[in-house]
């Protein structure tokens, strides 16, 4: 019995004694950390504030080695003096990839120091290189924002560094690097109307083994727009890419420059007829940026409006048909033909395409007239603005124009009363409608009624007024 009671005692010695050593080890362990090479952090940070001859050799070794803790001083110092520490953190910036830490320890690093950079505004200039290097070194999402983050506050001395990152061997700094040109460029003016010779640099890029790296040079292309036309001959090349996202995106970019239609409108054409349902959106809307140009798509396109009612691409072609305006006069017919079940969006783009094309009014005001009474207000509004902008020849739709000037919408309403003045004497029988509608409501309609009335006066003697004065108002 007295065996077993020594036995337990040694064993509960011998767990208090490793707790004990534990906790002990543990403490060394957190004092190390808060103090490197046995000095506090506050001695390491004034180290890194003396000139390089004067400092503690070991003072960027130690920083690394506690960054959680480093990192938001430094960030506090710079906000304090942001002036002395500019070049101590440029070097710091510049010594990761030497500093034998951790990839998650040197991200840490770079992100704060990052930070801390951004902290101090355009005095970070100098930094920019480095930051450009961080960008592709670094492997965590959040440090590449960061840095990101920083680089788009700088402007162009950021963009200069980006520049010189899009020749990295490895293409994930490419990418990256063309990431935040294209945010500097998009959000910047004085980057995008700089001087620095980023056209030619995104240009070579058009011809990058990476795809993704060629689809980013081209959204920047896309970007500059008419300051890129020198990337035309490279875009044409690509319209050919294995890759239907490059192809995509080539097709904007095209549009985006909107120059050299003989050599820009067939390679469109070409890409209209691609398998991928993206590559024929974005050739319609870069067709569209062309206008009467980009006639000779006509054919293609018309024979497209009778397809595809309930994708994007239907409605990509309508809005570039009616870009491309009468030379589109081709396409009336199938614009006309709106198949059950389209959507709103697209039954209301058709319209509006018919009014700007302004041709077949045979075909095109019959099925306006008939789009007054959709169910759909999108589709009512784009149909009365394009009778209207067929004028004289709208004529045939009057009888639905009347009907709108009860629509519940305010804007259908307004847009019936113009229409109808602009048939001109055929809208006779409107006039009382007209003055109807002062009467109903005249802080909105009486403007346009009276100046749609004075379109149609050669008519107004032939036609009854409602009861009450000449001018509309109801008899005392």
């Amino acid at each position: 019995m007295g065996h077993l009671r020594s036995d337990r005692t040694l064993l509960i010695c011998l767990a208090l004694g490793v707790l004990v050593v534990s906790g002990v080890a543990a403490e060394r362990l957190r004092r190390g950390a808060a103090a490197p090479f046995g000095k506090p952090l506050g001695y390491w940070l004034e180290q890194w504030d003396k000139p390089s001859g004067q400092r503690d050799s070991r003072a960027l070794e130690a920083l690394v080695a506690v960054p959680q803790k480093a990192v938001p001083a430094l960030a506090r110092r710079v906000s304090a003096r942001p002036g002395g520490w500019r070049e101590r953190l440029v070097r710091l910036a510049t010594a990761f990839p030497q500093s034998g830490l951790r990839v998650r320890d040197a991200d840490t690093l770079r992100r704060g120091a990052a930070e801390a950079l951004g902290a101090m505004g355009p005095l970070a200039e100098p930094a920019a290189g480095a930051l450009v290097g961080g960008l592709g070194r670094a492997r965590h999402a959040g440090t590449v924002e960061a840095i990101h983050g920083v680089l788009l506050r700088l402007g162009p001395p950021a963009a200069e560094a980006l520049l010189i990152g899009l020749s990295h061997a490895d293409p994930v700094a490419r990418r990256r690097a063309l990431r935040t040109l294209e945010g500097l460029v998009t959000g910047d003016p004085a980057v995008r109307n700089s001087d620095l010779p980023m056209v030619e640099a995104v240009v070579r890029r058009l011809g990058d083994d990476d795809p993704e790296t060629v689809r980013l040079a081209t959204g920047v292309i896309r970007v500059l727009a008419r300051r890129a036309e020198v990337a035309l001959p490279g875009l044409l090349a690509n319209a050919g890419h294995p890759s239907p996202s490059i192809r995509s995106a080539t097709a904007a970019a095209i549009g985006a420059l909107a120059s050299d239609a003989g050599r820009s409108v067939p390679a469109l054409m070409g890409l209209l007829e691609d398998a991928d349902d993206r590559v024929r959106v974005a050739a319609a809307g870069a067709l569209g940026r062309f206008g009467a140009d980009a006639a000779p798509a006509v054919t293609v396109l018309a024979t497209l409006c009778g397809s595809n009612v309930e994708s994007s691409l239907g409605l990509a072609v309508a809005n570039c048909l009616g870009r491309i305006g009468v030379l589109a006069v081709e396409a009336v017919p199938g614009l006309a033909e709106v198949r059950e079940g389209a959507s709103p969006l697209l039954r209301g783009s058709r319209m509006a395409a018919l009014g700007r094309i302004g041709g077949r009014p045979d075909v095109a005001v019959p099925a306006l007239a008939n789009a007054m009474r959709d169910e759909d207000a999108y589709v009512r509004r784009n149909a009365v603005w394009a009778l209207a902008a067929f004028g004289e020849e709208a004529a045939p739709a009057v009888a639905a124009l009347i009907e709108a000037l009860q629509d519940p919408v305010e804007s259908i309403r307004v847009g019936a009363v113009e229409a109808l003045g602009a048939i001109g004497p055929a809208a006779a029988v409107a006039v009382p409608h007209l003055h109807v509608a002062r009467r109903n409501n005249p802080s909105v309609m009486n403007r346009p009624a009276l100046a749609a009335i004075a379109q149609i006066s050669g008519a107004v003697a032939s036609v009854s007024l409602p009861a009450g004065g000449e001018d509309g108002t109801p008899a005392r």
